[in-house]
């Protein structure tokens, strides 16, 4: 047990590193670890500038709590986001687990023409990966992954912390800003690597704000961007918000919070429609009501409006036999 613990441990290693090679994974990694160094040394123990009160900080237990619940921020964001890169959603790395689907989901299952990979509902083809995913959100340049199925938990997480974190920066920056943005400046003015931190941490957070709660809406709706951006009608919606989070997140507890797999969510090859409904769920309902109504619909829109045309057509005749008779009295007069 202990050599398969070390051989795993060492293949995530060998993951991570190989993630690190992707220039914009790089770039992420390294503008959290400067975001944490910069919050501990510049607004808290920095030595350098402010010994005096670095030194009353260090014996604080005050700063010390504040230093560990950051660097607990920072180390959920890297979770998160290393759990978001190295998990696939991807067809070909996740075959459906044995009796997940029934006949009439298998037969229902197309064929992709461009990968030629089996393609259930919500799978989309992504043309950066070229290849099919799961319940595809998005194609995520800064994540070097597709975000589907298996990885959209660990992605909101990574947005979710990521807010969280930089909200905390930026409200520890507050003097630095102040001093920006005012006409006076403090007794110790601010250097320019900790402006430069304050501002882009302060915008990140501002646009991290509307990103978080554009993909906690999608959840509450159990929608995809790509359904989203279809305009699609949320057919896969539970019938409640809380029912479409477990459907991401798995049932409530503990799990939501942290970036590991969960129970009891769908594994992208089977999806049910709105809520259970007799025999079958409504998405068939729906289906056989579109099927029995759209014909009735017609018909009856075709039998309203035979005799409509059928009266019309008798009016016009009436009126046209009319003038003819008028037409020959006064010929004859």
């Amino acid at each position: 047990r202990m050599g398969m613990v070390s051989t795993g441990i060492w293949g995530t290693t060998r993951r991570v590193l190989g993630a690190l090679t992707n220039h914009s994974v790089l770039l992420v990694v390294l503008l959290i670890a400067f975001d944490w160094y910069s919050f501990v040394t510049m607004f808290h123990f920095d030595f350098l500038r402010r010994p005096e009160q670095a030194a009353a900080e260090l014996r604080s237990p005050d700063t010390w709590l504040e230093v560990l619940a950051f660097t607990y921020v920072v180390a959920m964001i890297l979770w998160a986001y290393f759990r978001t890169i190295l998990t696939s959603s991807h067809v070909k790395n996740n075959p459906p687990v044995p009796d997940e689907l029934s006949e009439k989901e298998r037969a229902a299952i197309s064929i992709c023409v461009r990968c030629a990979e089996k393609k259930p509902k919500r799978t989309h083809h992504c043309s950066v990966c070229r290849t099919c995913v799961l319940k595809m959100d998005h194609h995520c340049p800064w994540v070097a992954n597709c975000v589907g199925a298996r990885n959209y938990k660990y992605f909101v997480l990574f947005v979710t912390y990521a807010w969280l974190g930089c909200s905390v920066y930026t409200y520890h920056a507050r003097p630095v800003l102040r001093d920006l943005l005012g006409s006076e400046l403090s007794e110790a003015p601010a250097h320019v690597t900790e402006i430069v931190c304050s501002l882009c941490t302060a915008l990140f957070a501002f646009l991290l704000t509307f990103f978080m709660l554009f993909h906690l809406y999608l959840i509450s709706i159990n929608k995809t961007t790509l359904e989203y951006m279809g305009r699609s009608p949320s057919t896969y919606h539970k019938g409640s918000i809380l029912a479409n989070f477990e459907d991401v997140f798995g049932p409530l507890s503990w799990r939501w919070l942290v970036p590991i797999p969960s129970t009891g969510v769908p594994s992208g090859w089977s999806y049910s429609r709105e809520l259970e409904a007799g025999s079958g769920s409504s998405g068939d309902l729906e289906d056989g009501l579109q099927t029995m109504t759209v014909p009735s619909a017609i018909a009856d829109a075709v039998l309203v409006r035979r005799p409509q045309q059928q009266g019309t057509q008798q009016i016009l005749a009436n009126k046209a036999d009319s003038r003819s008779s008028r037409l020959s009295s006064i010929i004859k007069s």
